[in-house]
């Protein structure tokens, strides 16, 4: 597993569709994932500390968590199937572990708001960002996950 951090929520032009980019803590590879809009704007205000009237979903989620006086260990990026990631929340209460599915854009979310780390599952799909660059310029880039690739050169 690699320790992540949100590198940024960006939008890719071709799409209009946000990207979250998932950054390795001791490296430079990245991780582009794309999410939804709300998701994308939860994450952000996360990210700034933004504190609202009247909670998002991962803010709910935490205050449900913190509720019944669990904690969140980790959210773990676990895998890759059929273009769709997949997501691990790694909840703690009186020394049980439970695992959550979820989405990775709220599991993340969740961690920022938490300040809980996150990983990822690593291997080919994280990559230095110059790979992503070269792919872009040889013209090959095409489907939305070999946009997302491309767009994330810029980090």
């Amino acid at each position: 597993m690699i320790e992540v951090k949100v590198a940024g929520v960006l939008f890719d032009n071709q799409t209009n569709s946000p990207v979250m980019l998932l950054k390795e803590v001791d490296g430079n590879k990245i991780l582009p994932i794309f999410i939804g809009p709300i998701e994308a704007t939860a994450i952000a205000y996360a990210l700034e500390n933004v504190k609202l009237v009247r909670p998002m979903t991962v803010d709910l989620l935490k205050l449900v968590i913190d509720g019944l006086k669990a904690k969140i260990k980790r959210v773990i990026v676990s895998a890759l199937k059929n273009d769709t990631f997949y997501a691990e929340i790694i909840i703690e209460k009186n020394g049980q572990i439970l695992s959550v599915d979820a989405r990775p854009s709220d599991s993340v979310g969740l961690a920022v708001r938490a300040k809980a780390p996150a990983r990822g599952a690593g291997g080919s799909n994280f990559r230095p960002p110059c790979a992503y660059a070269r792919h872009c310029r040889s013209g090959r880039s095409g489907g939305r996950a070999e946009r997302t690739r491309c767009f994330a050169r810029c980090l």
